[in-house]
C-alpha cells in the first residue's frame, strides 16, 4: 500500500488544525476570581464564586435551630401574645398551648401559637429580629 505525498500533507494539515484549535479555546476560558478581585489586564468577564449558606427565614412549620428556640420564647413571654389566647374553650390543648416547650422544633403548638398571635404560620426575618430585639427587653 503506497501512501502518496497529498494524503501525507492532508492528514499532517488536519492534526495540526485541530491542535491549534485546541489551545485556542483552552485559553479562551473565563478567568475565576474570588470576589474582590479585579482582573488586571483583561476584557474578559470574569465569573465569581460566592459561597452561601442557607437561610434559615421563614421559620414555620418543620423549622429547627437555635433561631426557633428564640421565638418560642419570645411567644411565652410575650403579653401582647398571652392576652390573645382563648381563655376558656371545650378544648384542652388550645387551652393549655402556653407555654410552649423551649425546644427549638416549630411543631404544631408553635404554629398555633404563631397563628393566634400574628395571624400567620410562619415568621419572616425582619419580624423575627424585632421579636428578638422585644425579647432582650422583656422582664420575666
Amino acid at each position: 500500500m503506497k501512501i502518496d505525498k497529498v494524503t501525507v500533507l492532508t492528514v499532517v494539515t488536519i492534526g495540526a488544525v485541530l491542535t491549534a484549535g485546541y489551545f485556542y479555546m483552552k485559553s479562551k476560558k473565563p478567568a475565576t476570581v474570588k470576589l474582590g478581585e479585579g482582573t488586571k489586564g483583561t476584557s474578559e468577564t470574569p465569573t465569581t464564586e460566592v459561597a452561601t449558606t442557607p437561610s434559615v427565614f421563614p421559620l414555620q412549620l418543620g423549622s429547627k435551630g437555635e433561631e426557633v428556640k428564640i421565638l418560642q420564647q419570645y411567644l411565652n413571654r410575650s403579653k401582647s401574645c398571652k392576652d390573645k389566647m382563648p381563655k376558656t374553650s371545650p378544648n384542652a390543648r388550645v387551652r393549655q398551648l402556653l407555654p410552649l416547650v423551649e425546644d427549638g422544633l416549630f411543631g404544631e403548638l408553635t404554629e398555633t401559637v404563631l397563628k393566634l398571635c400574628y395571624s400567620s404560620g410562619s415568621i419572616d426575618e425582619p419580624t423575627f429580629n424585632n421579636m428578638k430585639n422585644a425579647l432582650s427587653k422583656i422582664t420575666v
